[in-house]
């Protein structure tokens, strides 16, 4: 989650700066006594599906996928200024999650390309399959950046 990053440096002088990630040790120790972990509103469907027990539990989760799907939701977050899906109960963020797709980013932010509401389609698809891979993300980043 966006909380989970920090900045080396303050920005300043339009100085990029330096992203630090945050808080692995508590979301493992979370993980492991409970057998769950993370935060709700970044949750890929395939994993609330794991939560909820609609899976079998020997099916393996690509978390590769379900990485690429919480970047996505930080990243949406960065550039409208909200989450992808919310809701105002566990229930209702569940749900939202499980079945609705996101406004476009471009619909929030008009600054933002229109390559910016195909990368937050793929990275924020329900199947994980139809989710890309890293080295894929990193491409269309460099040739947007």
């Amino acid at each position: 989650k966006l909380e989970n990053i920090m900045l080396k440096e303050p920005l300043a002088n339009n100085k990029s700066a330096e992203p630090i990630l945050i808080d692995f040790g508590v979301a493992a120790q979370i993980k492991q006594a409970r057998g769950t972990g993370g935060t709700l509103i970044t949750m890929a469907p395939e994993y609330l599906r794991r939560i909820r027990g609609e899976t079998p539990p020997e099916l393996d989760l690509d978390l590769t996928k379900l990485d690429i799907y919480s970047l996505g939701v930080v990243v949406y977050r960065l550039w409208t200024g909200r989450y992808p899906l919310d809701g105002i109960t566990e229930k209702t963020i569940t749900a939202a999650i499980l079945n609705d797709v996101p406004l476009p980013p471009s619909e929030i932010n008009s600054h933002l390309p229109k390559i910016a509401d195909e990368l937050m389609s793929s990275w924020l698809a329900k199947n994980p399959d139809s989710r890309p891979n890293i080295n894929d993300i990193i491409t269309v980043l460099n040739k947007i950046v």
